[in-house]
């Protein structure tokens, strides 16, 4: 599959295959040290979202789909098996979101639980944000972030964006106490709607999604590294179809959440998010 940058208009042709093992990835890749162009700092959603609002840039490229709010918290099941995993720890426990974008998940986190929060992210734009919100954000990856231990990981909508997926859960679960929670969102390349629309997909967003994930080979990763799987939650929520279509009104809500209900009640839908734990 042969796709383009529908979302931010990096030139270019992108090619995708799929392993025999069920792993979709971009072949050829991307290089490493290209990858931070890739990211608009004017426009790239994580980095700029602040309140539920977004850039007129960004506003403009998605025509006017609204990413965040209230709506989409009430059905994004990453949302909630965060809320799960954070209501069950004490006040004080670390927590280190991975791509933490602009930094307001932490900041909510620690207002709402009171935890000792830390993010990272290599993009500069993100780590000013996230600075803004008095959030502490190393600038870089997993592997400059200095020696610690955290109680819980979160690596949200994340892992398709790393050239070595397995060098990254290396590390994280390096990272991680004994007993410690993973938390993982990533698109589901089995959905329906990828299936659907193909090289359209919202999901697809090339060139910047460099490997995509069904449950099935996002758990052999995961397991490869000593994790086991405690929770996978599958995604409710019609942003993501709508995201596709271009589109976004009240009316196409009510169209398009039936659909997006019945692909998680099946367990296809676009998102998924999993918990799994450190032996």
């Amino acid at each position: 599959m042969v796709a383009r940058d529908l979302l931010h208009g990096i030139p270019g042709l992108y090619r995708y295959v799929r392993c025999g093992c069920g792993l979709v990835f971009q072949n050829p890749r991307v290089v490493t040290e290209d990858l931070p162009l890739l990211y608009p700092a004017a426009e790239y959603a994580p980095y700029q979202l602040s309140g539920g609002e977004m850039t007129p840039a960004l506003k403009r490229r998605m025509g006017e789909l609204p990413v965040v709010g209230p709506f989409v918290r009430e059905t994004l099941s990453i949302i909630s098996i965060g809320d799960r995993v954070a209501d069950r720890l004490p006040a004080g426990a670390r927590w280190l979101d991975v791509g933490c974008g602009n930094g307001s998940y932490l900041a909510q986190l620690r207002e709402r639980y009171g935890l000792d929060v830390a993010g990272v992210d290599f993009a500069p734009a993100a780590v000013a944000a996230a600075r803004r919100l008095d959030v502490d954000v190393h600038e870089g990856t997993v592997h400059t972030l200095p020696d610690s231990s955290f109680d819980v990981i979160s690596m949200w909508w994340m892992l398709e964006h790393v050239s070595d997926p397995h060098g990254e859960i290396e590390r994280v679960a390096e990272l991680l106490k004994p007993g410690g929670t993973l938390l993982v969102s990533v698109p589901n390349v089995a959905s329906v709607s990828a299936r659907l629309f193909g090289a359209r997909w919202y999901h697809l967003d090339p060139p910047r999604h460099l490997t995509l994930w069904t449950p099935a080979t996002l758990h052999r990763l995961l397991v490869a590294h000593g994790l086991r799987r405690i929770r996978v939650a599958y995604d409710r929520a019609p942003w993501g179809v709508m995201g596709t279509l271009r589109r976004s009104s009240p009316a196409l809500k009510a169209v398009v959440l039936p659909f997006t209900l019945a692909s998680a009640a099946v367990r296809l839908a676009d998102i998924i998010a999993v918990e799994y734990r450190a032996t």
